[in-house]
């Protein structure tokens, strides 16, 4: 968490997708979840959770350890995904319909190649307005 949260103050991000070992998105980690997490150490979290865990491809099920420093245990792993050839005005709508904040854009792959966000709308309709 620590070194997320350095990431997250250095490039001046609010949010950003968690990544597995193949480059598909497995969570989304936004400062709510920061907030959160400290909320959560101030109430005394323990260092160690645990967590049901489906062995693939047996389907045979296994508890497994989580430790609370770790994104894993504070990202969301519910995230609004948009292919990037979407046209712009229906990845607004699907915002404002789901009410989220950001998008996570996405290739053919499902590989994360960048992130939609509300500001970045508002900056494109003011572009629009000032023609």
């Amino acid at each position: 968490m620590s070194a997320a949260a350095t990431v997250f103050v250095e490039y001046q991000i609010s949010g950003a997708p968690v990544v597995d070992e193949l480059e598909q998105c497995v969570g989304f980690m936004s400062a709510s979840e920061f907030v959160k997490s400290r909320a959560e150490e101030l109430d005394g979290c323990k260092l160690v959770s645990h967590y049901l865990r489906a062995n693939h491809p047996s389907g045979l099920y296994s508890i497994n350890e989580l430790r609370c420093d770790l994104v894993q245990s504070h990202m969301s792993s519910a995230f609004q995904c948009v292919d990037r050839n979407v046209p712009l005005l229906q990845a607004a709508k699907s915002m404002c319909q789901e009410r989220v904040h950001r998008l996570l854009v996405i290739d053919t792959n499902g590989v994360p190649v960048g992130i939609l966000t509300s500001i970045d709308l508002v900056a494109a309709i003011t572009s629009l307005a000032e023609r």
